[in-house]
């Protein structure tokens, strides 16, 4: 397996190569799921009636889901200059795996919002609650680098294997890599996140100082801000994605020479 700079010199390498198809990607999948999934939860929270509600928000997820699989199968594709559909069916389930960490975040906010502090036993509740959250924290960042990260990647690629063969095998095959990953992504986001971060923190302490929020210093400031926000998700986001896929293909490839060394 190759260091972290050098996957993100292969990534930024491999951006360039494809600045177009990044951003046709890019802009293809943001203006999908903002119609799709905007239509389908405007149109069920405009009747006020909780079970449309409920199938609407239900079927957005669904939607949001299947959008994120086929935006991350993209860069794959991209890079291979290989574009081959998945069936519907094997796509969804994915999705819905890729989903998980969202479902269980849900189901944990909506627990802090039953439980009352001040009622007969809420103290212990909330602690109990504080060790959940923590304990759901380290399942969602487990799940991120050991199945969402690459697992569009392996049911793509295992076009006549189920999804949960698929996913047992993506488990099996980032099991000790997942740290690694996480380094390549830090190696990429590191600096644009500081910066990131600091401008945001600048922009608060403006509200905060300047009474005037009107004024032509504060405007150009914020413009300057929004600049910065959409080209990182313009250009790091593809970024991320090609690091990610030159990783998962190193890794592949060592795994199948090692299991061809043990035949």
């Amino acid at each position: 397996m190759k260091t972290s700079s050098e996957y993100r010199a292969l990534a930024w390498k491999e951006f360039r190569s494809h600045v177009g198809g990044s951003f046709a990607i890019l802009f293809k999948y943001f203006l999908l799921g903002l119609l799709l999934v905007g239509i389908v939860y405007a149109a069920c929270f405009a009747t006020k009636q909780i079970p449309l509600i409920v199938l609407g928000s239900l079927i957005g997820i669904c939607l949001a889901g299947v959008i994120n699989y086929h935006f991350i199968v993209d860069f794959l594709s991209l890079k291979r200059n290989q574009f081959t559909k998945d069936r519907f069916w094997k796509v969804l389930l994915c999705a819905l795996f890729l989903l998980i960490p969202n479902v269980f975040a849900l189901l944990n906010n909506l627990l802090w919002g039953i439980v009352k502090p001040e009622t007969a036993g809420g103290a212990l509740l909330v602690i109990f609650l504080i060790f959940v959250t923590i304990g759901l924290l380290w399942f969602v960042i487990w799940w991120q680098y050991a199945v969402n990260a690459t697992l569009p990647y392996m049911v793509h690629d295992n076009k006549e294997t189920s999804v949960w063969e698929s996913l047992l095998k993506n488990i099996r095959l980032m099991n000790g890599y997942k740290f690694a990953l996480f380094c390549v992504e830090l190696k990429i986001c590191v600096w644009p996140l500081v910066i990131l971060f600091v401008l945001m923190i600048s922009a608060l302490l403006l509200v905060w100082g300047i009474k005037d929020l009107s004024s032509g210093g504060y405007a150009a400031f914020l413009i300057v801000l929004i600049v910065f926000e959409i080209l990182f998700f313009s250009l790091i986001v593809p970024v991320v994605q090609f690091a990610r896929v030159h990783f998962y293909e190193d890794l592949r490839a060592e795994q199948q020479a090692q299991e061809e060394t043990e035949a």
